[in-house]
């Protein structure tokens, strides 16, 4: 049995009705058990990879429906009978948020619908309160990056998700752009008021970029990330299993966590024979 070992600087530290539950204030306090947050960084994992590969499909379909590839830049994703909805258009002055395309993708990703608005159609108030707090993350990420050190991924993407109550949380991630390696690292997570997309917290992933390169010894069981630093995997964790399709080990301050291509995550025992692997 092998383990392919990547080392890296420390970080810092789906289903609507269970974020529901555990992303409030207590979530975030220590009150909050291991157990909570192993459930916590699954669950917004797999809402995060189901943002992202319903969003490519929304892009892909604009550009198959009207042969350009002048897509907004400002858009906003809101979940939709086990899919998503993502509206693209611009805010006016007034605030508010006007759509130019509107894409509907069903659970399994079939694209449900597609509209092209020649009129001015106006946003839901979820979709404008998402286009805000888009505008308010880019502007300040950019800002933020320029100051950090580390941040060495050339393009990012963004998701605004619907949660917790009464706020809105949003990730910044490398934009997936190698077809031989996954991008990990570079991350950050907002929260924002939900009203008037005021940013209350940041919370910064791995600082630097890794390549998980695909070509990989084939006796290789899982890829593994030691972060001794970090308590415990982030949802961002979780996205790169499900997106590479293959387990992930992530080796924490809290111990050692495995994440499944289909984003469920359990922790390890001391004795486990990979845990042993990497400790030899």
């Amino acid at each position: 049995m092998s383990i392919y070992k990547i080392n890296n600087r420390p970080v810092k530290f789906i289903c609507i009705a269970l974020l529901s539950m555990i992303l409030t204030a207590e979530v975030q306090s220590q009150d909050v058990n291991e157990e909570q947050y192993i459930q916590w960084t699954s669950s917004v994992g797999q809402m995060l990879y189901s943002y992202h590969s319903a969003f490519d499909i929304a892009v892909r379909t604009i550009y198959q429906q009207t042969g350009s590839d002048d897509i907004p830049k400002l858009y906003a994703g809101g979940p939709y009978d086990g899919g998503w909805a993502f509206s693209f258009g611009e805010i006016e002055s007034n605030g508010e948020f006007i759509l130019t395309y509107g894409v509907i993708i069903d659970a399994n990703g079939k694209v449900l619908s597609f509209d092209h608005f020649d009129f001015r159609r106006v946003a839901s108030t979820h979709h404008t309160l998402a286009a805000h707090a888009l505008l308010e993350v880019k502007e300040d990420f950019k800002e933020f990056r320029s100051e950090a050190d580390k941040f060495e991924a050339e393009v990012f993407r963004y998701a605004v998700l619907p949660f917790p109550r009464n706020q809105l949380t949003a990730f910044a991630s490398p934009k997936q752009i190698c077809n031989n390696a996954t991008l990990v690292g570079n991350d950050i997570m907002y929260t924002l008021t939900r009203a008037d997309s005021k940013i209350i917290s940041r919370t910064r992933f791995i600082h630097s970029l890794i390549n998980f390169p695909f070509d990989k010894p084939d006796n290789v069981v899982a890829i593994a990330l030691k972060v001794p630093d970090n308590p415990m995997p982030s949802p961002v964790d979780v996205l790169t299993a499900m997106e590479r399709g293959e387990r992930v080990a992530v080796f924490a301050g809290m111990g050692a966590f495995m994440i499944e291509p289909d984003g469920t995550m359990k922790k390890l025992s001391d004795d486990d024979p990979m845990v042993k692997d990497l400790q030899e």
